[in-house]
């Protein structure tokens, strides 16, 4: 007898993503978990992605086109409206579901009724002309440490998530359409203030990396980063929006000295997180925030976070050294303004 309300609901945004949608669609329809609706929403795409969808005979797959691009978010909040499911799960176009990935959220879920969002590990992976190169990520499994690292490092993966339907339409919750990047940052940090947030112990996403998924534009992406970690702290009472200038980057090196300051005051003061894991998902956003100003600061600030022990458990890629002198020789022999 079919359920007449899906139990869980697949939303797929879609943007010119012909050359991978087949792979994606087919790993959620042959998912060994069948009470399942899959909302595909295509978002203005250009190329053959609208006839690839239409070519399924599925009454799994409803399929709605937006007559503008709208954007990830947007369409993603279009896809929260239309989902039906007790529980919703993110799929990008272009990556691949293992088969029993909806099959392994639902379990814990359906067990942890005080969970309301959870995600998991995930292989990423780039498609050579002779090999694949892979890369597996684990994510943390401790429930007390993510709900910590939501507020400043994030913890879900988001094309492993899965969340209760019922606690984002109680609670109005919706992705920023102002964001262009973090939007799932910042979604994951409101899903938290209302329940449980947790990894479990599964692949659960193919993520597939390509030259289209890759935004270009960097300075974009930090900056639009950056906006939702300052929104996340100025929740938390900590005011740091007055050190950054108007493309979101840190003004000066005393301003980033007096970031890490009110950083770490918060973690003398806070009483609702546990310190241990306080002090180190504020310790990796502070190392965020060096790694994308080390090429205005260049060894000055590596020096700065070593003698303030910000630095003395992280393993600094060979990459980034080389990066730090490069940096620190430019800044020098120019005398920068930044310095």
């Amino acid at each position: 007898m079919k359920n007449p309300l899906p139990l869980v609901s697949v939303i797929m945004p879609v943007y010119n993503s012909e050359k991978y949608l087949r792979e994606a669609i087919d790993s959620i329809l042959n998912q060994t978990y069948k009470n399942i609706e899959l909302i595909i929403i295509d978002d203005g795409s250009s190329d053959n992605s609208i006839n690839v969808v239409k070519s399924y005979n599925s009454e799994k797959i409803r399929f709605y086109i937006n007559e503008k691009n709208m954007g990830v978010s947007s369409t993603r909040n279009k896809a929260l409206d239309l989902s039906k499911g007790k529980y919703i799960a993110l799929m990008d176009s272009d990556d691949i579901s293992p088969l029993d990935r909806i099959e392994k959220q639902v379990e814990y879920l359906e067990k942890n009724s005080d969970f309301g969002l959870i995600g998991g590990h995930y292989e990423s992976f780039t498609e050579y002309p002779f090999y694949t190169k892979r890369k597996f990520r684990k994510h943390c499994l401790n429930h007390i440490e993510n709900q910590v690292n939501l507020n400043f490092i994030g913890s879900i993966a988001a094309p492993t998530a899965m969340f209760r339907n019922d606690i984002i339409k109680n609670n109005n919750i919706y992705f920023d359409t102002e964001l262009k990047v973090g939007e799932d940052f910042d979604f994951w940090r409101q899903i938290g203030k209302f329940t449980k947030v947790t990894n479990i112990d599964h692949f659960l996403i193919r993520y597939r990396k390509h030259p289209s998924n890759t935004t270009k534009n960097k300075d974009l992406v930090d900056a639009h980063m950056t906006k939702s970690i300052l929104k996340s702290l100025n929740d938390l009472e900590i005011d740091i929006n007055i050190y950054f200038n108007e493309d979101l980057k840190i003004k000066d090196f005393q301003s980033f000295k007096d970031i890490v300051n009110k950083l770490k005051k918060f973690i003398i003061t806070d009483k609702k997180f546990e310190k241990k894991y306080l002090e180190k998902s504020v310790n990796e956003l502070i190392f965020w925030f060096y790694k994308r100003h080390v090429n205005l600061y260049g060894y000055k600030l590596y020096k700065y976070l070593l003698e303030n022990s910000i630095l003395k458990n992280r393993k600094i890629r060979s990459r980034d050294r080389l990066i730090l002198l490069i940096n620190s020789l430019r800044i020098n022999f120019n005398k920068s303004k930044y310095y």
